[in-house]
């Protein structure tokens, strides 16, 4: 009985106890809550980052609830010097502490908004490095294994945001204009680093670039030429996997000394103003990139693209790109195209082979911005013209399957075997077959090579060749209102000579009107020509 009396005694003190606790975890939680005290922590925070950086900081206000949501508002960081390098205006995060507790680091929403910072590179290291060094870890053993990490972002919205990076170490300043990022289901992960998004959207965002820096050619060159083997990441080491990303109404800049306007396209001076384009399914790790271009609009200066599609894969040696589509007003371009990254190396296998098939309709006076206007001047009586190509290339060795040009009444066709195409000194072809109706379009491009003799309105071509720049063998049949022209022979350039042997016979050749000279009228004729020029 006494032992009863005892134990009922005890649980009654144990329960005034819990329910003591209980009420003062309460009145804590109320009192945290409470705006005196919220304010007290606010300046409390700012003080200890104030010291802990040895930096000013300012802090307007720290809202936060024990459930797990927490927001920061004026947040204001100053260098020893006491120059501002960043600022926002608020920055919340909303998470469950109760899976945060557990390891389960979940955040439902991250919102920065307002923010402002600026990055500088110098000699001895980045504005920022007095922060990095103030929450640099303790040095620790290295360990066999490593932790990895999982985070969760439900939803991560930015809006707002300012930021420029300039670099004193090479010349490069980039200046961001953010409006809006949203992303959706998103997660990152170590062991490996790996970045999934279920959606991004980047909108009403502006990103000038400008370098003083002069490229080094002759670097870019030997690097290109020793590494033929390109990651499919870009050398970050980061897998991504985004089924969907988004572009809404973005504009692109890079200058290249200083920034100006161009009237002709100059990759030194590149504007790209209203980008807007979607993609899915992106997947992208150390040896695959691959992605489905839905659409993409872009204006540059000159030049408008209104729609563009295609299928993207990539790998250590090609990239494919499938059922592309370019399209600008009335230009149109489909084509399926393999491009390896080596074309000379026999050791490149069936990675080094070129492939293309390609059919477009396009009005050259639509790309003047492209090109110089004495280029553009030849084409002054082109319309809308049809171009179709299909071949391929490897080893150094290609062939042209099939290539046609249309334009007005003018028209080509060809077909043959080039090798060494990338060679100007070893560059050679085997029996390419072409031809050829030649009206006023194509006149325009071969008066300015034969200046001292009149073209006839129209002119049918064939020819057969063999060769390269510095012998050719041809086989070729003209036919003109102004008389009919047969020619066989090869010519060979060495040094300053040109050895030579050509047989020409021609029916009815109006050598008066090629020659604009009147007193001569149509003859028959019969030329056999060697020798040395």
């Amino acid at each position: 009985m006494q032992a009863q009396h005892t134990f009922l005694r005890l649980a009654k003190f144990l329960g005034r106890a819990i329910a003591g606790l209980l009420l003062i975890l309460l009145i804590v939680v109320v009192v945290i809550h409470l705006p005196p005290a919220q304010k007290q922590i606010t300046r409390a925070t700012a003080n200890y980052l104030t010291k802990k950086i040895d930096a000013r900081v300012d802090i307007q206000r720290i809202d936060f609830s024990l459930l797990g949501n927490v927001a920061v508002e004026g947040l204001a960081v100053w260098d020893p010097d006491n120059n501002k390098i960043l600022s926002s205006d608020k920055i919340k995060v909303t998470a469950s502490i109760a899976d945060l507790i557990s390891g389960d680091f979940t955040f439902d929403e991250i919102y920065i908004s307002g923010f402002d910072g600026q990055l500088i590179q110098r000699e001895e290291g980045l504005n920022i490095q007095f922060i990095l060094d103030a929450f640099k870890p303790t040095e620790q053993q290295p360990t066999t294994t490593s932790n990895t990490l999982n985070l969760q972002f439900k939803k991560v919205v930015l809006e707002n945001i300012v930021f420029g990076f300039t670099s004193l170490v090479n010349g490069i300043s980039v200046d961001v204009n953010l409006g809006t990022f949203t992303t959706h289901q998103a997660g990152l992960s170590t062991n490996p680093t790996r970045i999934k998004a279920d959606q991004v959207i980047l909108q009403h965002t502006v990103v000038n670039t400008l370098s003083t820096q002069q490229p080094d050619t002759h670097q870019a060159s030997a690097t290109s030429e020793n590494n033929t083997l390109l990651s499919p990441d870009f050398g970050t080491g980061i897998i991504f996997e985004i089924n969907h990303l988004e572009f809404k109404d973005n504009d692109v800049s890079f200058h290249r000394g200083r920034a100006m306007d161009t009237r002709k396209f100059d990759p030194s001076h590149l504007s790209l103003k209203d980008i807007q384009f979607s993609l899915s399914d992106i997947l992208i790790r150390e040896d695959t990139l691959a992605a489905a271009l839905q659409s993409l609009s872009v204006h540059l200066p000159g030049f408008t693209l209104t729609e563009a599609g295609t299928a993207i894969q990539m790998n250590r040696h090609l990239l494919f790109l499938s059922g592309l589509h370019l399209a600008s007003g009335n230009n149109q371009l489909q084509a399926d195209l393999t491009v390896p990254y080596d074309l000379k190396s026999a050791n490149a296998g069936d990675h080094g082979q070129l492939k293309i098939a390609l059919q477009s309709q396009i009005n050259p006076k639509d790309l003047a911005y492209f090109f110089r206007d004495s280029i553009m001047n030849q084409f002054n009586s082109w319309g809308p013209t049809e171009v179709s190509l299909g071949g391929n290339y490897a080893k150094g060795k290609g062939e042209i399957k099939t290539l046609n040009l249309k334009t007005g009444n003018s028209q080509l066709h060809a077909k043959g075997i080039i090798n060494d195409v990338l060679d100007p000194e070893k560059i050679s072809w085997n029996e390419m077959e072409v031809s050829a109706t030649i009206g006023s379009a194509f006149n325009s491009i071969l008066i300015p090579f034969i200046r001292n003799i009149n073209v006839p309105p129209d002119i049918a071509l064939q020819l057969k060749s063999s060769g390269n720049p510095h012998k050719i063998s041809a086989d070729g049949k003209i036919f003109t209102k102004w008389g009919d022209v047969h020619a066989t022979g090869w010519a060979t350039h060495q040094a300053n000579n040109v050895d030579l042997d050509i047989n020409l016979q021609g029916e009815q050749v109006d050598l008066g009107q090629w020659l604009n000279l009147s007193w001569l009228g149509p003859m028959d004729l019969s030329i056999d020509a060697k020798g040395i020029i």
